[in-house]
């Protein structure tokens, strides 16, 4: 049979009221009950998201990051985003959350790392840790690459250290290319169910469908 549609992520955040900052409402496990993602629990902090194309990966994460705008005042969280694939986060520029314009080149991409880089080694000497920050990046493919060699260790350093200078990375791609390091949720897609995915925090483990993104939670979110 058809499968059901993705849950409403408004309709979710209606029906549980005023969450912490820096939450995102991921979806609903297999019994409909919401799965949350706090990204200031030192468990989590930063997320990869892993499966194969079409998987439906690059949705969830932009799902994601509205999820974390809705729940976060742009006081409280700043927005960057880095996707090399085909604009799949362009929905991020319309943010007030958004610090940089989206990174669609190496050149750019490498030039908003350094910068973040740069953010966090101030942040790691003693300057104000607040807001937090969120770097999105879609299609971590764009690694392998002989020329992306100085922007991928850019990207290791900030997964490694961020989580010292309130800085976090939401990431999706095929494989794990980044270095060791830092905490991680983990998200991967589960083979034959679109839209499914099997979350890992810590010790803990949900199976998840993810939220949509419809056109109207956009505008909603971007106002």
């Amino acid at each position: 049979g058809q499968a059901p549609p993705a849950p409403s992520m408004l309709s979710l955040l209606d029906a549980l009221g005023a969450l912490p900052e820096l939450t995102a409402v991921s979806g609903v496990d297999e019994a409909g009950l919401p799965v949350l993602l706090p990204l200031k629990s030192r468990r989590i902090w930063n997320l990869l998201i892993t499966g194969a194309a079409s998987s439906g990966k690059s949705e969830w994460l932009r799902a994601l990051a509205v999820s974390l705008a809705l729940t976060s005042a742009p006081e409280k969280l700043q927005i960057a985003g880095l996707d090399l694939g085909g604009r799949e986060l362009g929905v991020l520029e319309s943010l007030p959350h958004t610090v940089a314009e989206l990174a669609t080149s190496l050149d750019t991409a490498h030039d908003l790392l350094v910068w973040l880089n740069s953010e966090m080694d101030r942040r790691l000497r003693g300057a104000a840790q607040k807001p937090d920050l969120a770097l999105v990046v879609d299609d971590l493919g764009w690694g392998d690459q002989a020329e992306a060699t100085s922007a991928g260790a850019l990207l290791g350093r900030l997964w490694a250290h961020g989580w010292q200078a309130g800085i976090h990375i939401l990431a999706a791609g095929l494989g794990e290319p980044l270095v060791v390091g830092g905490t991680a949720a983990r998200g991967r897609a589960v083979p034959g169910r679109l839209g499914w995915f099997e979350l890992t925090t810590g010790h803990e483990y949900a199976r998840v469908r993810a939220c949509g993104l419809s056109a109207w939670e956009l505008d909603r979110a971007s106002q």
